[in-house]
């Protein structure tokens, strides 16, 4: 008969190896479920907030995604018009062209109701109130994503402090 024994003692390499190992995997656990706690922040809490929420078809608020990195989470919205909305654009930098107005002819009959007939002679009025205010809190910006980056630290300590217990949890089943 041939038998092998199996150490339950660990050596101190396996030790740190396996440490190291849950650490890195416990935070970036933490970073994924903080990152969707604050996209729906950011949906649920401060959009809804703001005074003219940046809200029509529904593709700003459907562009927020979390994106998971090598060493990293990150939270994007892939929304064309999405920097606008962060950052404003100041009146010197509106531009009147077809495509804004075109867009902006859409929006009209869309949000405020006016016939197609009047849309292009409205849409014309808010493109010059653009060019004369900017776009976003006078060319200021929502902030949004800035916002939602304010309450971070908190909300990942929050999430980390949840994987510590979820990972003690598990640990002490699996420990008997």
């Amino acid at each position: 008969m041939i038998s092998v024994k199996l150490s339950a003692q660990p050596s101190p390499e396996n030790v740190a190896k396996f440490s190291k190992f849950i650490g890195e995997l416990i935070f970036k656990r933490a970073a994924v479920s903080a990152a969707d706690r604050l996209i729906s922040i950011i949906l649920n809490e401060i959009i809804p907030t703001e005074p003219y929420p940046p809200v029509d078809i529904g593709l700003y608020r459907a562009s927020f995604k979390r994106v998971i990195l090598e060493d990293s989470v990150a939270i994007m919205n892939t929304a064309p018009y999405a920097p606008m909305i962060e950052y404003g654009v100041k009146a010197e930098n509106v531009k009147i062209g077809g495509a804004m107005l075109q867009a902006l002819e859409e929006w009209v009959v869309r949000k405020l109701g006016v016939s197609k007939d009047e849309a292009p002679k409205t849409a014309w009025a808010v493109a010059l109130s653009l060019k004369k205010r900017g776009i976003f809190h006078d060319g200021k910006g929502l902030h949004i994503m800035g916002q939602a980056f304010e309450v971070a630290p908190e909300v990942f300590q929050q999430e980390l402090n949840r994987e510590i217990e979820r990972a003690m949890r598990e640990l002490q089943v699996a420990g008997g």
